[in-house]
């Protein structure tokens, strides 16, 4: 069993252009070959297949809501979002390097669709993501993704309707289904 955590920030809700920091714990148990559990952040997977190369299973995702504590006091005055609970299913294909494993390249895709009941929106997301051992304790990681999600999703999360405006004079707005998160990542990890 692997044990790790990280520190780093995240929007104060989705859309947000404020910041907060979090902790983000991650747990793996891999299994005979293999088969994992795994937790990284509000993210829990299981790869179900035994295979070096190809990895696929359930994923239950937290998905984080919107208070009344944020920044922005336009958004402040919205009606809150509750936090929900995502069930899905992931997908990876592995390129690992032989002579050191911990040079590899991962190209995947999940879906997640709310089980909350508070979107009842669905969310699918691709990624590319590569690492480079650059001494006995570091790695490079990069990475790149999009997130499609559905017009529920959008619409919930992003839209402004007489059940939401809550006091904030924000004009009506339906949000549409689209590609609405595109990201590059470039951490340095400490092995």
């Amino acid at each position: 069993m692997l044990f790790r955590s990280g520190v780093g920030s995240v929007p104060d809700y989705k859309g947000s252009d404020d910041a907060v920091a979090g902790v983000a714990p991650y747990a793996r148990h891999t299994f005979s070959g293999q088969r994992y559990v795994q937790l990284f952040a509000n993210e829990l997977t299981v790869n179900v297949l035994d295979s070096a190369r190809y990895r696929f299973g359930p994923v239950v995702n937290y998905h984080f809501g919107r208070d009344s504590d944020v920044e922005d006091s336009v958004v402040k005055r919205m009606g809150e979002i509750s936090g929900t609970v995502e069930l899905g299913l992931f997908g990876d294909i592995a390129w690992i390097d032989a002579s050191n494993p911990r040079n590899r390249l991962v190209i995947g895709g999940m879906l997640l669709q709310d089980a909350g009941g508070e979107s009842d929106g669905l969310r699918a997301r691709l990624s590319v993501r590569y690492w480079q051992q650059l001494h006995q304790a570091v790695d490079v990681h990069l990475g790149a993704g999009l997130i499609y999600a559905d017009e529920k999703y959008n619409d919930h999360y992003f839209g402004v309707d007489a059940a939401n405006v809550g006091t904030s004079a924000l004009p009506m707005f339906e949000a549409r289904s689209e590609e609405h998160t595109s990201e590059l990542q470039s951490p340095c990890n400490l092995v």
